[in-house]
């Protein structure tokens, strides 16, 4: 079975971890378990099938279903940035803020989960 190329793999002393960047999952293997994949008709096909469920595979329009998958989602998700302070270590050339640490007042916090509760009761998105 060829492996996506969203897969990230590392091989460590004991077995191997791998990782699908297209779905935030992993697993680890043990090299026991590779052994008897490679010698055991039964256990190999389990974990073909275990690979497929969770799209470790190479699939077919793989980056267009990705990134279809990933709009779906996004439909249904309210995310937020929350910046809970202004002592950002990044320093980019171009920022306007003065790197004081200032933290988010309660009654901002508030604001917050309001708008949140708001948004998530009407079926909103943003």
């Amino acid at each position: 079975m060829e492996m996506s190329h969203y897969i990230l793999s590392k091989s460590l002393s004991g077995g191997n971890v791998y990782y699908n960047t297209k779905n935030n999952h992993s697993f680890f293997i043990t090299n026991e378990l590779l052994r008897k994949i490679e010698c055991d008709a039964i256990t190999k096909m389990q974990y073909y099938d275990y690979l497929t469920s969770y799209h470790y595979q190479r699939e077919e329009n793989e980056l267009q279903d990705t990134l279809d998958r990933i709009k779906t989602a996004d439909e249904k998700l309210l995310e937020f940035i929350i910046l809970t302070h202004r002592d950002c270590n990044i320093r980019c050339k171009y920022c306007y803020e003065k790197f004081k640490n200032i933290s988010m007042s309660l009654e901002v916090e508030d604001a917050i989960v309001t708008f949140a509760d708001k948004l998530l009761s009407e079926g909103k998105v943003v």
